[in-house]
């Protein structure tokens, strides 16, 4: 990790709150000449009142103090509010930080960092904060990309899963895991610098197996990014079946909200309808798709029919409606051969008409009776639902991984272990296998930000930031 060496000598300044209008707005000041700038236009009350604080005009490492924002030049009052010194190493940056929680109109803000350029501070790019809080070791670069996903999450899981890799639980297990990959590449090593010894059969299965545990842990490390991007793009489910079984009374019992028209007559769901609810912390999208059959020649609903289709190729899972009114065959089945039963749950509708029938169920995970009407057995479907979202968590890995960039690195070290353990099996020279270990190692390295050479990269990683942090 980057260490104090790389320490900036610029001072930089931005608004660190979001745009418009609020009862607060934050400037933030970071550098060496943070606390010089905050003493030429911010005067604190023991200023004001002569009882300065040692040398620091008012200031104290991490305690609030009110004052007024004055500009040098003019001594006119610009606001007063608050600030606080955070003295390096002990702030977010590792740098000397001065933060200014001044009122929230855009206008004044602006006005405040205009100040501080004057007084020297140069406008901080976007990212700039966190990057140097990496470039100054506070922390690694998956708790630096973290940072920026928990400011983006869009549920509760998403904060929680940005907020474990923010503090360093997923870095924990990658340390580990590089230990791992250490001891077996200095086994290796030995190997290398000793050729003419063979290894005994003990000793390479002892090495296989040590790694494949790593190929364990990597695999499961890679299926975190589905199950990460599944949380931030939101677990998607279809609600389809035959017209008039009551997908669009569930569909709107579900939002609690007449989102979909229900109607007597068949086909009123022509295209597919979409609503986003929060359950229980999770990001899920519904799908009201058009009733399915054949025998319709309306092209418009035609065209409902198709992209309902296509809707439950991409849904995560797919409820099936009938009703207990209606008339089921085994071809209405047909739309759902090709996905998994995992994937696919009965739901029968209008069990306060009438009793429903023992079809299909062998065809399905799981079977609910319901009513959409009087919302009889709703909570427990979405009970169920809500189960379905948590066991698809993996909760070992303090989060997971979480871009491409984390992804990538991940594939890399897999195929690099899947040739190692080809080259040992096969009997190639030890020195193959250490130039694949030492890739993997590498990897490692760079998913933790441990590598040199990486400017490019980090400035690729932080310009995607808000200006500000």
């Amino acid at each position: 990790m980057p260490t104090s060496k790389t320490k900036n000598k610029t001072t930089i300044v931005a608004i660190s709150t979001p745009p418009g209008i609020g009862g607060v707005g934050v400037v933030r000041l970071s550098g060496p000449n943070s606390l010089l700038i905050a003493q030429k236009i911010f005067v604190t009350q023991s200023s004001l009142s002569r009882h300065s604080l040692k040398s620091e005009g008012g200031f104290k490492h991490a305690q609030l103090c009110y004052g007024h924002l004055r500009n040098p030049s003019t001594q006119e009052n610009v606001d007063d509010g608050y600030a606080v010194f955070f003295q390096s190493p002990n702030s977010f940056t590792g740098e000397d930080v001065v933060e200014l929680q001044l009122h929230g109109n855009p206008f004044l803000l602006s006005s405040v960092v205009e100040l501080c350029l004057a007084q020297g501070a140069r406008l901080a790019a976007p990212g700039e904060f966190t990057k140097r809080s990496y470039l100054n070791g506070k922390m690694d670069l998956l708790q630096a990309e973290a940072v920026s996903e928990l400011i983006h999450s869009q549920s509760i899981m998403e904060a929680r899963n940005s907020r474990m890799r923010l503090d360093g639980r997923l870095s924990s297990h990658l340390e580990k895991l590089r230990d791992d990959v250490i001891d077996v590449l200095a086994e290796i090593e030995a190997d290398v610098d000793f050729p003419e010894e063979d290894i005994d059969p003990k000793t390479q299965a002892k090495l296989l197996s040590s790694i494949q545990k790593i190929q364990t842990t990597t695999h499961s490390l890679l299926e975190t990014y589905s199950q990460n991007q599944k949380i931030s793009s939101g677990f998607r489910i279809a609600l389809v079946g035959k017209p008039n079984v009551g997908k669009s009374s569930l569909f709107n019992a579900i939002l609690q909200n007449d989102r979909a028209i229900v109607n007597a007559q068949a086909g009123t769901t022509r295209d597919v309808l979409s609503e986003e609810i929060i359950l229980n912390g999770y990001r899920v999208k519904f799908f009201d798709t058009a009733g399915l059959r054949s025998d319709t020649s309306d092209e418009i609903e035609k065209e409902g029919i198709t992209r309902s289709s296509k809707e439950i190729e991409k849904a995560d899972l797919v409820l099936w409606l009938g009703s207990t009114l209606e008339k089921h065959t085994d071809s209405e089945l047909e739309v759902l051969r090709n996905v998994e039963k995992s994937r696919r749950w009965l739901v029968w509708n209008k069990v306060d008409l009438e009793k429903a029938p023992n079809l299909f169920e062998d065809f399905f995970e799981k079977v609910f009776k319901i009513s959409a009407k009087t919302g009889l057995e709703v909570a427990s479907l979405l009970n169920n639902i809500n189960d379905l979202l948590k066991s698809s968590q993996n909760e070992d890995f303090g989060g997971g991984i979480s871009n491409d960039r984390q992804k990538e690195l991940i594939e890399e070290m897999i195929h690099a272990l899947n040739r190692s353990v080809d080259m040992i099996r096969s009997k190639q020279p030890p020195e193959l296998t250490a130039v694949e270990f030492r890739q993997i190692y590498h990897a490692l390295n760079r998913i933790l930000g441990k590598e040199e050479n990486m400017e490019a990269m980090y400035d690729r990683i932080f310009s995607k930031f808000c200006v500000g942090k």
